[in-house]
């Protein structure tokens, strides 16, 4: 960061000062950010556009309607109620490849049945059998999302699915049930 961002880091923050490829030309903090190629870039990649404008939305809706209208060039997410249709909707605009992004649940360890002792990992793994990931990802994702096998996304270097204990990501609803039934034997729920 420059000298200048620590003299003042409220101005700062509001116009970033930056050596990359792109400068700030303008934040309408509610509605877009512009950006134009930075003449004092010395670095390696090449700007070949005239520059970047980046709309600020408070809906994906309006997101999706604005790439349908040709308004916008690129979103990185289509909302659920477009995903069924938004390879045909798109017209061969649409890409849909892995990403380093990560969704999931939590169940918080803190509450009685459900502790870092035997009956809380029995319970956490019978629901985490119960769970058919493969369907969800075909069903309610329409095939636009892949089950997880690890808290990182096999986009990301050095990415494995031999994760020690990540069996209980694989559907098993018997085993679900034996889970279950070991733990309260351990503690009724």
């Amino acid at each position: 960061m420059p000298e200048s961002a620590f003299a003042d880091t409220k101005a700062y923050g509001a116009k970033p000062v930056g050596n990359g490829p792109y400068r700030l030309v303008s934040w309408d903090h509610d509605s877009r950010i512009v950006l134009e190629p930075n003449p004092a870039y010395a670095g390696g990649r090449t700007v070949a556009n005239q520059g970047i404008t980046f709309k600020l939305y408070t809906s994906y809706d309006s997101v999706y309607n604005d790439l349908l209208a040709d308004v916008l060039d690129i979103t990185d997410s289509i909302p659920d109620a477009f995903l069924p249709t938004f390879r045909e909707q798109l017209q061969g605009r649409a890409v849909n490849k892995p990403a380093a992004y990560f969704q999931g649940l939590a169940i918080d360890v803190t509450h009685e049945h459900w502790k870092m002792d035997e009956e809380g990992r029995a319970r956490r793994a019978a629901i985490c059998r119960a769970i058919d990931r493969n369907l969800i990802c075909e069903k309610l994702y329409y095939g636009t999302r892949t089950p997880a096998k690890d808290f990182t996304a096999p986009t990301v270097e050095g990415w494995t699915a031999e994760v020690p204990g990540n069996e209980v990501l694989t559907y098993d609803p018997d085993e679900a049930r034996r889970l279950w039934a070991q733990a309260e034997a351990i503690s009724k729920f």
